[in-house]
C-alpha cells in the first residue's frame, strides 16, 4: 500500500549503517514509524526531509507491519531552531511532551498545529521563551484529558481573588479564605496526606492567562502579552501540571534548564 501524508518529525534514530528511523507526527495517523533508507548520507536526497522539527509531505510505502519513505519534500524546516541551543533545546523538549501525549493510529490534528505553532515561535523568537514553554505545556496538557477546573472555587464558588491556589493533582481551584479554612480542619491523622498536596499560587494575570490558554484558537493563543510576574507564575505552573499528571520528567527539559543558566 502506498499513501501520502503530511507530517513532522518529532523524532529520528540510526538504523542501520546509512538508514534513519523516523517518528512523523501525522493528523490523522497519529505517530506514525517510518524508515528512510540511506537518509544518513551526505548524498541522500532526504537529508533535508527527514531532520528532526522538519514538517513537510511524505510519500510512505507500507507493507505488513513495516513502512518506509519513497518520497518527500519539505514544507517548513524551522531553521532558526538550530542556529540557537537554547531555541535547540526547548524544541527538543516540545517534540519529546507531544511524542509522549499522542500515540500511534490516534487523530492528532490539534496537537500537530499546537507543535507547529509552538516551534515556529521558537524558531523566530516570537515571544519571550518561558512564556511559549508554559502555554504549549498547558495547552497540550488540557488537550489531552488533563482539564482543570479554573472557573471557581471548589469550596465556596467564588471566581476570583488576589490569589487562587490551582490543587494540581485534583485539578481544581481553591481561593485564599477556603483554602486556610480548610487546611486548619485536617486532623493530625490526615497531615501526611495534605503535605503531599501540590499547590501552585496563581494571582489575577496568571489566573486569566491561564483561562485564556484553555479557551483561545490554537492560532492566536500567544497573541497577549502579559507582566514578568505572570509568566513567572504561569511558568511555574504549567510545568508542575504537565510533570505530576505524566508521572515523570525529561533528559531535554532537564538539558533546557542548564542551557538557560549558561
Amino acid at each position: 500500500m502506498q499513501y501520502t501524508v503530511d507530517g513532522l518529525v518529532i523524532r529520528e534514530s540510526e538504523a542501520g549503517e546509512n538508514d534513519k528511523r523516523l517518528i512523523l507526527l501525522t493528523p490523522d495517523r497519529g505517530r506514525l514509524s517510518v524508515l528512510a533508507k540511506g537518509a544518513r548520507s551526505l548524498k541522500s536526497k532526504y537529508m533535508n526531509s527527514t531532520a528532526l522539527f522538519t514538517y513537510g509531505n511524505y510519500e510512505i510505502t507500507e507493507r505488513g507491519e513495516h513502512a518506509w519513505l519513497s518520497g518527500a519534500s519539505v514544507t517548513e524546516s524551522f531553521y532558526g531552531i538550530r542556529n540557537d541551543i537554547e531555541r535547540l533545546a526547548l524544541a527538543s523538549y516540545i517534540v519529546d511532551v507531544v511524542y509522549e501525549l499522542t500515540g500511534e493510529s490516534e487523530e492528532a490534528c490539534d496537537m500537530l498545529r499546537l507543535a507547529l505553532n509552538t516551534l515556529f515561535a521558537i524558531a523566530n523568537d516570537y515571544k519571550p521563551r518561558p512564556l511559549i514553554k508554559a502555554v504549549f505545556e498547558f495547552r497540550a496538557m488540557t488537550m489531552s484529558g488533563y482539564l482543570p477546573n479554573l472557573e471557581t472555587c471548589s469550596v465556596c464558588g467564588r471566581t476570583r481573588g488576589s490569589y487562587m491556589y490551582l490543587d494540581v493533582m485534583n485539578g481544581e481551584m481553591k481561593c485564599a479564605e477556603c483554602l486556610h479554612t480548610v487546611e486548619l480542619k485536617k486532623t493530625a491523622a490526615e497531615d501526611e496526606i495534605r503535605d503531599a498536596r501540590i499547590l501552585s499560587p496563581l494571582g489575577g494575570g496568571a489566573l486569566a492567562a491561564a483561562r485564556y490558554i484553555i479557551e483561545a484558537p490554537i492560532e492566536r493563543l500567544l497573541s497577549f502579552n502579559p507582566e514578568e510576574i505572570t509568566v513567572s507564575e504561569l511558568a511555574r505552573m504549567s510545568e508542575t501540571y504537565l510533570l505530576h499528571h505524566l508521572e515523570r520528567s525529561f533528559s531535554s527539559l532537564d538539558f533546557y534548564r542548564n542551557v538557560t543558566k549558561m
